[in-house]
C-alpha cells in the first residue's frame, strides 16, 4: 500500500473512531445523569426538594480531540444534598461554609456514585467501540 492510500486509510478511520468515542462519551454522560436521578433521594415536601430528581440532564462537548461528557443537576439545593450541611455536612470534607452550631443534614452522596459508576464502565465501553471501529483488527 503506497503512502497516500495509507494516510487516507488512517484518516478515515480517525473520522469513525471520533465520531465513535463521540458517541460513547455522549452515552456515558446520559447514563451517569440517569443514575443520578435514581440514586437521588426523593423530596420531603419543599417545592426545590421535589424537582431534584426532574433537573438532571447531560451532553457532550468537543475542543480539538478533547471529548467531555457532562453529567449536572440545576436544582439550586442539589450540593446541601450531595454534600449535607451544618455539623453532619462537615465530615464530607466539602469545603462549604457553615454555621457550626447547627447540626445540619447528612450528606445523601448521588452525584459521586453516579460518576464512580460510569468511570468504572467508559475503559470498556470506549475499548468496545474502538474494536467495532477498526473490525477487531487492532
Amino acid at each position: 500500500m503506497d503512502c497516500a492510500r495509507l494516510t487516507a486509510k488512517l484518516m478515515r478511520l480517525n473520522i469513525r473512531w471520533a465520531d465513535a468515542l463521540w458517541k460513547t462519551v455522549s452515552e456515558a454522560a446520559a447514563d451517569c445523569s440517569a443514575a443520578a436521578m435514581r440514586l437521588a433521594p426523593e423530596g420531603t415536601g419543599r417545592r426545590t426538594e421535589k424537582r431534584l430528581k426532574s433537573s438532571f440532564s447531560s451532553h457532550c462537548t468537543r475542543q480539538k480531540e478533547i471529548f467531555q461528557g457532562i453529567c449536572m443537576v440545576e436544582n439550586p439545593h442539589a450540593a446541601y444534598v450531595e454534600f449535607g450541611t451544618g455539623r453532619r455536612g462537615a465530615a464530607t470534607g466539602a469545603g462549604a461554609e457553615y454555621d457550626p452550631d447547627w447540626p445540619g443534614m447528612a450528606a445523601q452522596p448521588y452525584m459521586q456514585p453516579a460518576a464512580d459508576e460510569q468511570l468504572e464502565r467508559f475503559p470498556a465501553a470506549a475499548a468496545e467501540a474502538l474494536r467495532r471501529v477498526t473490525g477487531g483488527n487492532l
